[in-house]
C-alpha cells in the first residue's frame, strides 16, 4: 500500500502516477488493484491502463458516466430485463443482512497511450445501496410533506380573503 499525504491546498491527481511508479517499483510485478476517487478512472491515464497489466477499483464520475449512459443501465433493470443481485453482509450475530442490490456489466474501451490505441474490457459495478435508498426516500418525502403545507397554506389564504371580502363583493353586485 502506497500512501501520500499532502496538504489541503494541493490536488492530488498529479500525484496518482508517482504513487503508483513507486509502488510498481517496489513490489516489481503486474497483476495489482489500485484504489482511488473517481480522478483515477480517467479512460487512457497512462498509470492505470490496463496495458500494464494491472487494475483499478473507483467510483465513476459523470465525465466518465455521463448521466444519459447511467440512465440507460438503470433502464435495463426497471424494464426487468436486468436481473439484480442482492449484496449482503455478514453481521455479529451471523446473520446475512441486505445492504445493496446491483449487477455487473462489461464495457469495451479504447483510449490512446504513449502514442498507441490500447483496448481493454471495463468491469462496471452498478450498485444500489439500501441505506442510501432510504435516506433519499426519506428526504424526499419531507420534501413533499413542505411543499403540501406551503401550498395548503396559500390556498386556506387565498380563501379566508375572498370570504373576508364576500360583503364587499355582495354590496358591489346588488349596485350592479
Amino acid at each position: 500500500m502506497a500512501t501520500d499525504i499532502v496538504p489541503g491546498q494541493r490536488a492530488d491527481d498529479p500525484l496518482y502516477l508517482p504513487a503508483i511508479a513507486r509502488v510498481r517499483e517496489s513490489i516489481g510485478r503486474r497483476g495489482l488493484l489500485y484504489v482511488g476517487d473517481c480522478k483515477n478512472g480517467r479512460a487512457g491515464d497512462p498509470g492505470l491502463s490496463p496495458s500494464w497489466g494491472d487494475c483499478y477499483l473507483c467510483p465513476l464520475a459523470e465525465v466518465q458516466l455521463p448521466p444519459a449512459v447511467l440512465e440507460g443501465y438503470l433502464e435495463s433493470v426497471a424494464s426487468g430485463h436486468q436481473p439484480l443481485t442482492r449484496i449482503t453482509r455478514l453481521t455479529v450475530t451471523g446473520t446475512r443482512q441486505p445492504i445493496a442490490d446491483g449487477y455487473d456489466r462489461l464495457e469495451p474501451l479504447t483510449a490512446e497511450v504513449a502514442g498507441h490505441l490500447v483496448a481493454w474490457t471495463e468491469r462496471r459495478l452498478v450498485v444500489r445501496s439500501r441505506q442510501l435508498a432510504r435516506a433519499g426516500a426519506t428526504a424526499l418525502h419531507v420534501r413533499l410533506a413542505r411543499a403540501r403545507a406551503a401550498v395548503t397554506a396559500l390556498t386556506t389564504r387565498a380563501w379566508e380573503a375572498a370570504i373576508s371580502d364576500l360583503p364587499r363583493c355582495r354590496w358591489r353586485w346588488r349596485r350592479f
